[in-house]
């Protein structure tokens, strides 16, 4: 459940910004792709993680299949997607605080007590086994104790909320016999649209749209995280393989149910990018016309259900809404604390103590852990960026611009992440069809073109899935990020400048840190040698595997990113040395 938790947080608030400038139709397009490239990322990766339940896997895929230094700037950029989404979630549920007081009082409490409340639960709920052992690089924290519980029985009361949602959106929709008011107007009919502030075309909105709707998807792949954990194989299989449809589907089934009831140019949607101001006319822009400031502060997040329960006069249940989807917010945060704290404790544990560059000797501390196992240092570590909700509380131009700038590197860099799966999943796929004829005996599961059963829904469509999720994700991440800057209103175009270079910025600065270790470390990428190469590589993939059997009350463990011999430990200090890899 703690995938569930991490992913669904706060769609309302995406369907709201997408709706007000793209239509009904945008938004479901935009969601439909978005949520066709999470299944086919995730189906190469259940197929790898079900084959290998390790820990970290994300990053150990790319490091055994990709490239060793790659492998380095995946796992910082996925620390901080998560991170800095961790900050964004508090951002939004100080927000959706101000439906009820718009003044700072509720927002400032939020902002100071949602983190506080989050670390708590982290720092006292999730605890490493008995045993734990310091040299280890990632350990199995313990989720299934109080941590678990919360993950667990968090996300079924979020499925709970957006069921919820559903049957009261169909009900205003019908006319229930206590709806005050029951709506004639068929809004979800409006189709495509464009507000010509934000793009001159409707195909340029949607492919806008496009690009916000990955924001709801980050955590599709969260599922990993705690897949070492399983008792088996059959356990871990449900949640790989399920993860992304269940996902697709909920989002599609709440944001039909959504579009019923609210109008694309309600004044009440979440203003993109500040590009319009209130009660400006969708369609009519006159030439060259100054951007005045808004009527209405467009942080004021007005969420799409709550929207349509308010506009039908429904006393209170407006605001019981707000409140869940306020709870919502609080639980993916949680959870989004809990994936970059693990991700920054997988690469402290993965240098050495005795680095001789005081940079990675302090990188290593963020292994550290208390008497209970609890990765102090990199859950602080990971709250570096609990500060910016603040900034909505400073009334000077340019702080909800940082806001953006950083949430921007952050999508992107999940985007990246992403890719990353996708091509370890090609390299992987190739290597074995290369020495597909050595694949017997010990080796027959890695046949993938005679084994009975299937570790994803759609294996027999492999390779060209995964080709699919690659492209696929490239395009978004390179491509659509510009579709602000093709229109041709010259005021519109002026203001989406900026916020396409906040696009390019996390992938460029990844570029940098990736080029950088290249010239330090001189390193080839992995070469996909012969089958000696290949069976040493899954060997060692199958030792990171850690066994999750109790014998005697003990639950016994093997590091992740360490063989247990000690002869194959990913390190940094690896990466200091100028060997070429060969595998």
């Amino acid at each position: 459940m703690i995938a569930i938790s991490t992913i669904i947080g706060v769609l309302p608030n995406r369907v709201g910004e997408i709706l007000a400038f793209g239509g009904p139709a945008t938004v479901l397009l935009s969601f439909a792709v978005v949520g066709v490239v999470a299944v086919a990322v995730m189906e190469g990766i259940s197929e790898m993680v079900i084959t290998w339940p390790i820990p970290n896997p994300l990053v150990e895929f790319v490091r055994r299949f990709v490239d060793r230094d790659f492998a380095v700037v995946i796992c910082v950029a996925y620390w901080y997607t998560w991170a800095i989404t961790f900050a964004a979630l508090i951002s939004t549920a100080g927000a959706i605080a101000k439906y009820w007081n718009e003044g700072k009082a509720a927002e400032t409490l939020v902002y100071a007590l949602c983190p506080l409340l989050v670390f708590f639960i982290n720092f006292n709920t999730v605890k490493a086994s008995d045993g734990f052992n310091i040299n280890c690089s990632f350990h199995k924290l313990t989720s299934r104790q109080l941590f678990g519980y919360i993950e667990l029985f968090g996300g079924i009361l979020k499925l709970l909320i957006y069921f919820m949602i559903f049957v009261l959106m169909l009900c205003l929709r019908s006319g229930a016999g206590w709806i005050p008011k029951p709506d004639s107007m068929e809004y979800i009919t409006n189709g495509f649209q464009y507000r010509c502030q934000v793009a001159d075309r409707k195909p340029i909105s949607t492919l806008i749209g496009i690009n916000l709707a990955i924001y709801p998807f980050l955590g599709v792949e969260s599922v990993t995280m705690t897949a070492f954990e399983a008792k088996n194989t059959a356990e871990l299989k449900m949640p790989a393989r399920n993860i992304s449809f269940i996902v697709l589907s909920v989002y599609m089934v709440s944001i039909v149910s959504m579009l019923l009831n609210v109008s694309w140019t309600d004044p009440l949607l979440m203003i993109y990018y500040g590009q319009w101001t209130f009660g400006d006319s969708p369609t009519h822009c006159p030439a060259n016309s100054p951007r005045a400031e808004n009527g209405m502060r467009d942080d004021v997040t007005h969420l799409v259900p709550v929207i349509a329960l308010d506009r039908h006069d429904i006393p209170y249940l407006g605001g019981v809404i707000n409140a869940c989807l306020l709870y919502s917010a609080f639980s993916a945060a949680n959870s989004a604390l809990f994936v970059a704290s693990r991700t920054l404790y997988g690469l402290g544990s993965s240098i050495q103590r005795d680095e001789k560059s005081p940079i990675l000797r302090w990188l290593s501390t963020l292994a550290n852990v208390d008497s209970n196992g609890v990765p102090q240092r990199a859950i602080f570590g990971s709250m570096i960026f609990g500060w910016i909700p603040f900034l909505s509380l400073v009334d000077e131009k340019g702080t909800d611009k940082m806001q953006d700038i950083l949430q921007s590197i952050g999508t992107t860099s999940c985007i990246i992440v992403w890719a990353s799966q996708a091509l370890a999943f090609l390299r992987y796929h190739w290597w074995l069809r290369k020495h597909h004829t050595y694949l017997k005996n010990d080796y027959i599961q890695f046949d993938r073109w005679s084994r009975t059963g299937h570790m994803s829904w759609l294996e027999a469509a492999q390779p060209w899935l995964a080709w699919f999720a690659l492209v696929a994700s490239l395009t978004i991440l390179l491509v659509f990020a510009s579709a602000g800057l093709w229109s041709s209103n010259h005021e519109a175009r002026k203001q989406l400048t900026v916020k396409a270079l906040d696009q390019y910025l996390g992938p460029g600065l990844l570029l940098v840190m990736f080029i950088g270790l290249k010239i330090v470390k001189r390193r080839w990428w992995v070469r996909l040698g012969d089958w000696n190469q290949l069976r040493d590589t899954l060997r060692d993939m199958d030792d990171l595997v850690v066994p999750n059997v109790e014998e005697e009350g003990v639950i016994r463990q093997r590091t992740s990113l360490e063989r247990h011999s000690g002869s194959d430990a990913m390190r940094l200090s690896d990466m200091e040395s100028g060997e070429h890899t060969s595998r």
